[in-house]
């Protein structure tokens, strides 16, 4: 099972979903970790209608864990809508942070479940994190309007 889900990161890491996709976005944040010097750019377009996400894009100059976690996110909230953000990041920090048992949450997705591993290295527990966290903090960011001006959120 293991070798599944480092199989599942490298294929996110080698062929990244969203890096450097050009969109038309609505939300904008970035993220840094001071720990691996990770730095990166979350992009979200959302529809303001029913609050889901259209478009998610990012830029990165980090690590593999990073990058994959970030392609993940890419992949697994377009459509969605931003509580479904809120309610993964919540769901992953936990299986991260808290050491889960080595069962398998059948209920938590398939890609999502592959970033779990990562809790077998503390220090990198923050990489996989970065890209959602950012991805959250971009929701309560700076709105950019037609106008090419600023309104808050």
């Amino acid at each position: 099972m293991q070798q599944l889900y480092q199989e599942v990161l490298k294929a996110h890491y080698t062929s990244p979903i969203g890096l450097n996709k050009s969109i038309d976005e609505t939300h904008v944040a970035e993220g840094y970790n001071a720990t691996c010097g990770d730095e990166i750019t979350i992009k979200l377009t959302i529809n303001d209608k029913d609050l889901s996400i259209k478009d998610i894009a990012f830029e990165s100059d980090s690590c593999a864990i990073c990058n994959a976690s970030a392609s993940i996110l890419c992949q697994q909230i377009l459509d969605e809508d931003t509580s479904s953000l809120n309610n993964y990041y919540q769901q992953l920090k936990s299986k991260l942070e808290d050491k889960p048992s080595p069962t398998i949450d059948f209920h938590f997705p398939k890609e999502l479940r592959s970033l779990i591993a990562v809790n077998a290295y503390p220090t990198r527990i923050n990489c996989a994190l970065l890209p959602w966290q950012t991805a959250i903090d971009a929701l309560s960011s700076t709105k950019l309007n037609k106008n090419g001006g600023c309104s808050n959120v």
